[in-house]
């Protein structure tokens, strides 16, 4: 991490903890679904949105823990721009187990700070977007975690996002109609002995002439 974000998480987590004119809140995170599908080495994206009591706070922190073995973090997009503060473009290691789940190891944040406290100016607001990827070594299901750090007299709300990991595109089947035909070229055996059977009849009758 350099000293440039490092600075600004720690503003936006001191902007976080100062006093709050509104009364006990919580700021709820919502996922678009809370289950996606995905297929190996494909990318999706994760929206995010925002609801709260109290549309006046003083900022939130945003945290997506997940394993790194399983998904590839690459990025926020489209996240809401009144005083946002910082946003990783990639993941670090979760130093601390953030989440408290040793099956994560890779964190990525994303953090919003309003020294006046009016944020975010409503009640409910798309937030940001994730994008991840299932990367090809990824051999069963897994979870992307969601931590906060939450305004001062709030607390956070969020939902663990599952991943179903999908398989790589099957091979296409071979059909009867285009298989190699274990006669030698395309045609039953009984349509190689035809000539013969012919030659053999004639001959017979060759001998009966005679």
């Amino acid at each position: 991490m350099n000293k440039n974000f490092t600075l600004k998480l720690g503003i936006a987590f001191t902007a976080l903890t100062l006093t709050s004119h509104a009364s006990a809140t919580t700021q709820t995170i919502t996922a678009e679904q809370f289950g996606y599908e995905v297929d190996l080495g494909e990318s999706f994206d994760v929206p995010l949105s925002y609801t709260s009591d109290s549309s006046d706070l003083t900022g939130l922190g945003l945290t997506l823990v997940f394993d790194s073995n399983k998904l590839a973090f690459e990025g926020f997009s489209s996240s809401l721009q009144q005083d946002l503060l910082a946003a990783d473009t990639s993941a670090k290691a979760d130093s601390t187990d953030i989440d408290k789940d040793a099956s994560t190891d890779n964190i990525a944040t994303i953090a919003w700070a309003s020294l006046s406290g009016d944020w975010p100016g409503k009640t409910s607001t798309p937030l940001t977007v994730a994008r991840f990827k299932v990367i090809e070594a990824a051999a069963s299901d897994t979870a992307i975690n969601i931590s906060g750090s939450a305004a001062s007299n709030s607390t956070f709300s969020a939902e663990p996002i599952v991943v179903t990991v999908g398989k790589t595109a099957e091979q296409p089947t071979v059909s009867a109609s285009n298989a190699t035909s274990t006669s030698g070229g395309g045609g039953s055996l009984t349509w190689y002995l035809f000539p013969l059977l012919i030659l053999l009849s004639g001959l017979r009758r060759v001998k009966l002439v005679f």
